[in-house]
């Protein structure tokens, strides 16, 4: 019986052990997790650095809401490690719903997922942003990424042709309105527009503008009517941010020369082989012609009051097509052609520039970026080809591409922006990439915030004198630009000044390394290893080394030092030359609004001709350093070696 009340008494200081923390520890201490990963820590989010936004490539959803996208959500710590726990809030622009606000990262991978999906009550297409914050206070800054909702298609079809008579019947526009799974939308307003209410009149009325909603087919049409001629007319039909237009070329009134041929606004594939034919009454003969491709025959009799040829092309671009008949008259237009958007299979990439500064509160940069479709083995442009954008890199700090998807224009070009952010990335760390799916992809780099990349100096023709005479003084610039040799503001740049050799020589009068110098010889500087202080231990010592050399070589000198042979010199315990002959810069130069920074050298005038020197400029932005040295001798002014038979430059104070 007193066994079970021990073991009894015994589990029941246990348990009140355990409630209250164990072993007489603090019951307020954290806890600490501990992990095998070399990439995930379990932290707070305070510690949070940055936020990595990623979803697959390309990020497109559907606006009807039948697609949706997953985007993973990293929490990194200012070592780039995941960090565990980390709670994320989350937010989307663009009419698109996220599966939460917010997220945690998981305590395995460190990672959390959330999914993105369109409100089918918006069919427009757009684009959407999702933007991921620290949950409570943390250093990382807001980090985003763009998804591409396609919405609603707009088609626009002619049923009697795009020719009109001034005057003459009308011809019919028809618009067709499908949501992004291709089901027909009705209750859709639509607008057309006439860009030239002279030419074209809209409606029984010929108005400027009709709008209306689509029916229970999804589709609206208008009578266009032909007011006046002209061959550049057009009618915009705008619906649900979609906007398509119809060229219309309007012909004289009847009894002129005028295209009877309903002509297609643009030609998708090639070779097209297209029947062309024009109303020429009176006439006898009608000639054509065109810029690309060919007409045959050229020259047509007339019959009935028209005339017949066919045109062939079998290239891409603009042909400008023109039929004139025996009295005199004339009728041109344009049509557009281009390889059949299966044909595309190469993607040029380009950017109006490559380097951008920082965003601030008034201004983002931005640059445009465009995308080219071509075929590869004719190189022609390709038009209606979807392209879709996508980055990566960065530092997370507000940058952003956008739109993720762009079909290409009749040129062959599509185009996205990439705006700034508040941080500088390292060098090209930045990448965009254009593809066409499963076919071709390009990329280039850019960089924000205009990371210094080269440094630069040089000095003043002229050198000035103290005005007691012992020193000389001579003026520097030096220029710090970045990649794309932009100047780089208020970056400061180190100097470092050092002895690299010495002559021997007597009163300037033999010409041996310049033309003022008298120097027998020209020796490497005992501080082989630029530390500043003669070692003398351990051995083999730097004291006495004597390595010829010359001020254009200096800057190869042994280091370390030559074998014993060359230790023959005075053996004085001191550095040959001491640092403080080599003159004095300052140890820190800033760079103004031109990337430019003034600095004077100043050296005694006993040590010009007899002491070589190296100049180094080092700048380090963003973890990138950058540097640039000289090697020169110590210039005297021209007046104090001139004169004939004189020197007022003393002997080298150096001994062998």
């Amino acid at each position: 019986m007193m066994s079970i009340y021990k073991l009894t008494l015994g589990l029941i200081c246990t348990l009140l052990l355990v409630a209250c923390g164990g072993g007489g520890g603090n019951s307020s201490a954290p806890t600490t997790t501990t992990t095998n990963s070399s990439t995930a820590t379990s932290s707070s989010t305070a510690q949070v650095a940055s936020i990595l936004l990623s979803a697959p490539t390309p990020s497109v959803i559907n606006a009807d809401g039948s697609s949706s996208l997953t985007v993973t959500v990293r929490a990194l710590d200012s070592s780039n490690g995941l960090v565990k726990g980390a709670v994320i809030s989350l937010s989307s622009t663009g009419s698109s719903i996220l599966g939460a606000s917010s997220v945690t990262t998981d305590s395995t991978t460190g990672l959390a997922t959330v999914t993105l999906t369109a409100n089918p009550s918006d069919q427009s297409t757009r684009t959407a942003v999702i933007t991921g914050v620290c949950a409570t206070s943390c250093s990382a800054g807001a980090a985003t990424l763009n998804a591409q909702i396609n919405g609603a298609t707009l088609t626009v079809s002619s049923v009697g042709g795009i020719t009109l008579t001034a005057g003459g019947n009308p011809t019919t526009l028809n618009a067709v309105v499908k949501d992004a799974s291709g089901v027909v939308m009705s209750g859709v307003p639509v607008t057309f527009t006439s860009t030239d209410v002279s030419v074209l009149g809209l409606g029984s009325s010929k108005v400027a503008s009709f709008g209306g909603n689509t029916d229970s087919t999804g589709q609206i049409s208008v009578s266009v009517y032909g007011l006046s001629a002209s061959a550049a007319a057009s009618i915009s039909v705008v619906a649900l941010g979609n906007a398509k237009s119809q060229a219309i070329t309007v012909s004289g009134a009847v009894g002129t020369l005028a295209f009877s041929t309903a002509f297609s606004s643009s030609y998708n594939g090639l070779p097209q082989v297209i029947p062309v034919t024009v109303s020429a009454p009176s006439a006898t003969t009608v000639n054509f012609s065109s810029t690309i491709g060919s007409f045959s025959p050229a020259t047509v009799a007339v019959a009935g009051g028209v005339a017949n040829s066919t045109l062939t092309v079998n290239q891409a671009g603009t042909a400008s097509i023109t039929a004139a008949d025996n009295l005199g008259r004339t009728v041109s237009t344009a049509l557009k052609f281009s390889p059949a958007i299966s044909q595309a299979d190469k993607i040029e990439l380009n950017a109006s520039q490559t380097t951008l500064g920082l965003a601030a509160a008034n201004s983002t940069p931005f640059v445009r970026i465009t995308a080219r479709a071509l075929v590869n083995a004719t190189g022609q442009a390709v038009a209606n080809v979807p392209i879709y954008f996508s980055m990566s890199g960065g530092p997370a700090a507000g940058e952003y591409l956008s739109p993720a998807y762009q079909v290409t224009d009749s040129s062959g070009n599509a185009y996205a922006d990439f705006y700034s952010g508040t941080t500088a990335s390292v060098t090209n760390g930045i990448t965009v990439t254009a593809s066409i799916l499963s076919v071709a992809t390009k990329s280039l780099n850019l960089t924000i915030g205009g990371s210094a990349v080269s440094v630069a100096f040089g000095a003043a023709s002229v050198i000035r004198e103290s005005t007691d005479k012992t020193l000389y003084l001579r003026d520097y610039s030096l220029q710090v630009t970045d990649a794309n040799n932009n100047p780089v503001a208020n970056a400061a740049v180190t100097l470092r000044l050092r002895p690299v050799a010495f002559s021997l020589g007597t009163q300037c009068s033999i010409a041996t390394d310049a033309v003022y110098t008298t120097a027998s010889a020209t020796y490497c500087s005992e501080d082989s290893n630029e530390n500043g202080s003669l070692d003398i231990s351990p051995a083999p010592s730097e004291d006495g080394v004597r390595i010829l050399t010359t001020s254009t070589t200096a800057g190869s000198c042994p280091t370390p030092l030559a074998g014993t042979a060359a230790r023959v010199g005075t053996s004085d315990g001191l550095l040959t030359p001491q640092n403080s002959v080599a003159g004095s810069v300052p140890s820190t130069v800033t760079t103004d609004v031109n990337g430019i920074g003034a600095f004077t050298l100043t050296y005694l005038k006993a040590y010009s001709i007899w002491v070589v020197d190296k100049l180094t400029a080092t700048i380090s932005v963003n973890g990138t350093e950058s540097k640039a040295s000289t090697i020169f001798r110590l210039d005297p002014t021209i007046t104090d070696v001139s004169l004939p038979g004189t020197c007022n430059i003393p002997n080298s104070p150096f001994a062998f």
